[in-house]
């Protein structure tokens, strides 16, 4: 989730293998990373034009000048740098591996700028199903302008994962 350009999907299919499958997430960036997983002519990686939050809706996203930054959490130190909004798809996990009928999740990656918690709430199913390892980006800032890093550490405890982290800035739960 948050896939970016597609650069970490790239490394993820080469990861899997042929007989593995990688979603990429990204509801701002959806063109470039088509482009590069054309490019690479991978054939393993299926990009998704949503974001991912705890249930489905249809949210404002603001974005950068830059195009490669995003975030719909709203903080209140970013309205001078997110100079552009525009109304995007969001998506829960859960509803996602239920519509896709997944039998087995691995690994998430998740980089959404703020949202993580919500897409964690949006994941209990997965988690109590298919207990997925996570790595986290969790130095954001979320929805109520507050550090996520603590909260996010203490719902994967919650849930029974152990974590190693990089004190306010990665999680990894296992």
């Amino acid at each position: 989730m948050g896939a970016n350009i597609g650069t970490t999907a790239l490394l993820f299919s080469k990861i899997v293998g042929k007989n593995g499958k990688v979603f990429a997430f990204d509801p701002v960036t959806y063109d470039i990373i088509c482009t590069n997983v054309q490019e690479n002519k991978v054939k393993n990686i299926e990009v998704i034009p949503k974001g991912i939050s705890n249930k489905a809706d249809r949210i404002e996203i603001e974005i950068s000048d830059f195009c490669l930054d995003s975030s719909a959490a709203g903080r209140e130190y970013t309205e001078n740098y997110y100079t552009h909004k525009r109304m995007i798809d969001v998506i829960s996990l859960d509803g996602f591996a239920e519509d896709m009928e997944l039998d087995r999740i691995d690994f998430i990656k998740i980089d959404i700028e703020g949202l993580e918690e919500l897409a964690i709430k949006g994941a209990m199913k997965i988690i109590n199903k298919y207990r997925p390892k996570w790595s986290i980006s969790s130095y954001h800032i979320d929805f109520n302008n507050e550090p996520q890093h603590d909260k996010l550490v203490k719902l994967l405890k919650e849930s029974g994962y152990t974590i190693e982290e990089i004190k306010g800035f990665h999680i990894y739960a296992w």
